[in-house]
Formats: C-alpha cells, structure tokens, sequence
C-alpha cells in the first residue's frame, strides 16, 4: 500500500485490520488502488465517450435483463432503477466502493470497512451513496 493509504477493516467477532490481505484470489477485484479522484476522472471519461472506442463502448453499455425490474448488467456496470450507471464492490476486505452515475451527477463513495451483513444497511458504500443522491432530492 503506497504511504498515506487508509486502514481497512473487517467486521469478524469485532473489527480486524485487513489492510495488508492479499485479494488475489479474487482476480481484478483488489487488483488496483484508486481514490476518489481517480474513479471520478475514471466515469467521467467513460460516460463522456472518450475513455473506449464506440464497440467497446457498445458492449459494455448493453445491458442484460436479470430479472429485477428497473436493474440490468452489462460488462462491469448495472444499471439501477433505469437510469444509474456504475458499479458497486466489497468482495476485498477492509472497504467498499461504491460509484454512479444519475442525471449528469457522480456519486462516489469509499469505506474502510466490510461491515458484518447487518450492519451493511447502517453504512454499506451503496446504502450511504443512495442516502446522498436522496438527501439531494435526485433519487
């Protein structure tokens, strides 16, 4: 981890530090390190076109239907209730990610923690980005 980074922790019969575990095993997943500032340059590239040519573009913006009115999953984004466009992710121990896209606006949420499953509707990254975009009355 490059000096400065943030501890991350895990809710296991109380908080652990699992900053220095190795999420290789889950391929990409934990495979870069990014802050607020580069995933914000990062959609905003993607959603403006400029950051893959048209095909890619195509391909990653085709959505497939799962079942779940109002969400669907194209190579790496889900579509929420229609109109959101990002990706959410807390496979990797000691945070969670969650960004989107909604009306022209860029929610970015980081955390370091993996809360137990109760407490991921307390301060799970989604649950806390959906709260803001509410709170802004865009949700």
């Amino acid at each position: 981890m490059p000096e400065g980074s943030t501890q991350g922790y895990t809710y296991v019969n109380g908080w652990v530090n699992t900053t220095r575990f190795d999420p290789s095993w889950a391929f990409g997943t934990g495979s870069v390190i990014s802050g607020t500032e580069d995933l914000l340059v990062w959609i905003d590239a993607l959603m403006s076109g400029t950051l893959l040519d048209q095909q890619r573009k195509t391909d990653m913006f085709t959505f497939v239907d799962i079942g779940a009115p109002g969400y669907g999953y194209g190579l790496g984004l889900e579509k929420q209730q229609g109109e959101a466009i990002g990706h959410t992710g807390d496979v990797v121990y000691g945070g969670q990610a969650a960004m989107y896209r909604y009306q022209g606006w860029s929610f970015i949420v980081l955390i370091n923690a993996s809360p137990s499953n109760e407490g991921l509707n307390l301060f799970g990254s989604e649950y806390l980005m959906y709260k803001a975009m509410r709170a802004l009355g865009i949700w």
